[in-house]
């Protein structure tokens, strides 16, 4: 077929001019595409409060936003270009201690591939001052290699909130400090006539002095036990104070857990009889393990009463003991009386606490014991806890170690 004349096919040449010129002008739409998609991104980066830079693998910072520049006390092409590592940039840890290069956070993560959240640093500036950022790391990576070529850092200035805490902890250590001379005194100034006044019930008791009727020696009784229970209260206050001060060392000994078990039962056998309450003792700990017996029979006293006190008559209460197989001993006091509601579990472990504070419950300490059990635990480098489910079963558990942590003390 014959074309017409005026139809003029274009020539190799012409085609392939015209198909680079198409080509040049996708790849300058896309160039001005990329730059306006840079241009925007350094304008949010620049914005940003917080300080941004690019590391790369060698420790060179690549690029740095004015907030990053500020932080560091310089302008970012002062920034540019020098290593992370500048000595006019040293760091320090949270306790003042120099921070070594390995641990800088950009580098662990240049070096390991995982990221850093929340690493604080104090960075002391080229004019002397310091300023303590909480830093955040993320590795960049080419998609055909794992290794990171650089880590993009975000770090916030975090001086006024750390000083805050400063001062807060500061007000918070004078005002346990003040806390403890406070009870010191007062347990003091209240032993003494406490004393008095259990010596004095002491001798009306005895019928020294005259023959009290029945009702006066009732109302005696009353009297002194209840004192009884004031010391109790106030040993209990310098207890737990004593722990949580830290001044309460534990003294760690090889222990026969079943005869030291066994011990505590009986000591309650008297207050369970009186309800009909059956206690059973179970010990699957074969060899002693090493343990502070008075500290430990502390504890277990203390479950081991309110078992047996909140019982119904011709119940049973469980004492367990048996040991794991990760070197731990656990420790169970199971009783079926009325139970704990839900949502007294949380508190029941903190100070002055108690499953129920109503008038209806029955009598009961100052909320002291399980707190005091619980410090007991944890210096012991242990746990303990508690499952209850209301009129039917309560569970306190907690564990020790079979040998006392590192940090424990061999004097009291």
């Amino acid at each position: 077929m014959k074309l017409p004349k005026h139809i003029v096919l274009p020539t190799a040449e012409a085609q392939h001019t015209a198909d680079l010129a198409r080509e040049t002008e996708h790849r300058r739409i896309a160039e001005a595409a990329l730059r306006r998609s840079e241009a925007e991104y350094r304008s949010v980066v620049e914005v940003l409060n917080e300080g941004i830079a690019v590391i790369q693998a060698d420790g060179t910072i690549s690029s740095a936003n004015q907030s990053a520049a500020q932080l560091v006390r310089a302008r970012p092409e002062d920034v540019i270009g020098r290593r992370i590592l500048d000595i006019r940039w040293h760091a320090s840890r949270p306790d003042g201690s120099r921070l070594p290069h390995a641990d800088h956070p950009a580098l662990v993560t240049l070096r390991t591939g995982m990221p850093m959240n929340g690493f604080v640093l104090g960075l002391h500036n080229v004019d002397g001052s310091i300023c303590w950022l909480s830093v955040n790391t993320h590795p960049l990576r080419h998609a055909d290699d794992e290794s990171p070529y650089a880590v993009v850092a975000s770090f916030t200035d975090v001086t006024e909130r750390l000083a805050r805490e400063r001062e807060m902890q500061r007000a918070y250590d004078a005002l346990d400090e003040l806390t403890s001379e406070f009870i010191g005194v007062v347990s003091h100034e209240l032993r003494t006539p406490i004393t008095a006044l259990r010596g004095a019930l002491g001798f009306l008791e005895s019928g020294v002095f005259a023959t009290l009727p029945p009702k006066g020696k009732e109302l005696i009784a009353i009297a002194r036990a209840n004192a009884d229970r004031l010391t109790r209260i106030i040993n209990n206050i310098l207890d737990l104070e004593r722990l949580k001060s830290g001044r309460v060392t534990l003294s760690p000994e090889p222990t026969d857990l079943h005869e030291l078990l066994d011990r505590i039962m009986h000591g309650h056998e008297k207050a369970a009889e009186k309800k009909r309450v059956h206690i059973v003792l179970t010990v699957d700990v074969p060899a002693p393990i090493v343990v502070d017996a008075d500290r430990l029979a502390q504890v277990v006293d203390n479950l081991l009463a309110n078992a047996v006190k909140f019982s119904p008559a011709d119940a049973t209460v469980e004492l367990h003991a048996q040991a794991n197989a990760d070197g731990m001993v656990v420790f169970e006091v199971i009783d079926h009386g009325i139970g704990i509601a839900p949502a007294m579990l949380e508190r029941l472990f903190k100070s002055f606490s108690q499953a129920d504070a109503s008038n209806t419950r029955l009598p009961g300490g100052a909320g002291l014991g399980l707190a005091i059990a619980r410090s007991i635990v944890e210096q012991m480098g242990g746990k303990i806890g508690v499952e209850s489910e209301q009129h039917v079963r309560t569970r306190f558990w907690f564990t020790i170690p079979v040998a006392p942590p590192p940090t424990s003390q061999p004097a009291r």
